[in-house]
């Protein structure tokens, strides 16, 4: 059944006075793997062999919830700027790997060093940073042979906050920090003590002034789904065929951008339109209903129990151990410079599956982004 929703609001990325589309992998993520994927283009262009896979990037299976899609994405399309096709038909090669919170102190950092890698590989003990980071490997897999062709490197440190909170969903709300390490170190607390309430089915950042509701297709209309609390981590039960939304809630006196992904996947990745954010006006909610497809059409968010039928799937990429998380990443944002929240620093940069399409108008509007204030996460997988 088609539906007519009232008009929403998406954004383009600002940056100095040139407007840019917003990019949903982070640009410094997006340099480590094209670092990686050059290294794998010089080894598969000795074997004279150029058709590759992207395959599981998993994390400890003691995490509850796996975002290993965005760095599905990122190697996969660096590895197709160095020329290499990717395809699902009879590949010579499978990318795979592993992403994993690491302490970056002395101790772990001696303890993680191969001498059978080379120095460039290595990291080095008097640099630690005693950061919360990620640490990632990839590995190049002979689907002929079934051998490791390459470790490529043995890990790559990526000691990047904005990485950080993607890779490593949590639940943060307080003041906008600037500071890396305090930053850092609020993350750090938030995956031990989660910044946020339930409140009449409603997950919300500890300021207040950020929330996010799921709602759920019943008989023909969306009523919101009750929320739990389960090892100080929030969750909620959805059970396949259903069709769900999410609320996105601005209570703050200034314009929100968020950044809606589901498990992992940013909710434009299939959108004609590049871009990242949607927009919510002050003291007000919007309803994310499904995949931004274009300007009149978006597609139902929908609980499957099929790999096939997963957004994950259809973008190509090979399933994760695990799926099932729910993350909104609030900032303030603004028109005009002059508009600017008191409390935003000035900053160099400005800045599932599938169910029925439905009617979902939209338009483009040019926004200063600010830095992320609130982050809200969801799991409905045990």
């Amino acid at each position: 059944m088609k539906r007519i929703l009232p008009l929403l609001t998406l954004v383009i990325l600002f940056l100095s006075v040139s407007p840019i589309y917003a990019q949903s992998v982070p640009s410094v993520l997006q340099k480590e793997m094209a670092a990686v994927a050059n290294d794998i283009f010089s080894i598969m262009k000795k074997k004279e062999k150029f058709t590759a896979t992207v395959g599981k990037f998993n994390t400890s299976a003691l995490e509850k919830g796996d975002v290993g899609a965005v760095l599905q994405l990122a190697i996969g399309e660096e590895l197709e700027k160095t020329g290499l096709t990717i395809t699902d038909t009879n590949p010579a090669f499978e990318v795979t790997g592993r992403y994993q919170l690491f302490d970056d102190t002395v101790a772990n950092r001696k303890e993680s060093i191969d001498k059978s890698k080379p120095a460039h590989e290595q990291v080095d003990p008097n640099q630690a940073t005693f950061l919360l980071g990620i640490k990632i490997t990839v590995q190049l897999i002979n689907l002929r042979t079934g051998d490791i062709e390459a470790e490529r490197p043995s890990a790559r440190l990526i000691l990047d906050n904005s990485v950080l909170t993607i890779l490593k969903p949590g639940n943060r709300s307080g003041s906008v920090v600037t500071d890396q390490r305090e930053l850092n170190q609020q993350i750090r607390e938030s995956y031990h003590e989660p910044q946020v309430e339930i409140k009449n089915a409603r997950l919300q950042g500890k300021t207040g002034q950020y929330a996010i509701e799921v709602i759920v297709k019943e008989k023909g209309r969306y009523v919101t789904r009750e929320i739990t609390m389960e090892k100080k981590l929030p969750f909620l039960q959805l059970d396949p065929s259903e069709i769900y939304g999410v609320r996105l809630i601005n209570n703050s006196p200034h314009e929100a951008a968020v950044d809606l992904r589901i498990d992992g996947i940013n909710c434009f990745q299939f959108s004609d339109i590049k871009n990242t954010y949607w927009i919510i006006k002050p003291h007000s909610q919007l309803d994310v209903l499904g995949w931004h497809r274009n300007e009149s059409t978006t597609t139902e968010f929908k609980v499957v129990d099929t790999f096939a039928d997963t957004a994950t799937a259809k973008l190509h990429l090979q399933p994760s151990a695990d799926f099932g998380l729910i993350q909104a990443r609030f900032s303030a944002c603004w028109e005009n410079d002059n508009q600017r929240p008191a409390d935003e620093p000035k900053t160099e940069t400005r800045g599932s599956g599938f169910g029925d399409d439905i009617k979902f108008n939209t338009n483009k509007e040019t926004r200063y982004i600010g830095l992320v204030r609130d982050e809200l996460t969801i799991r409905y997988e045990r």
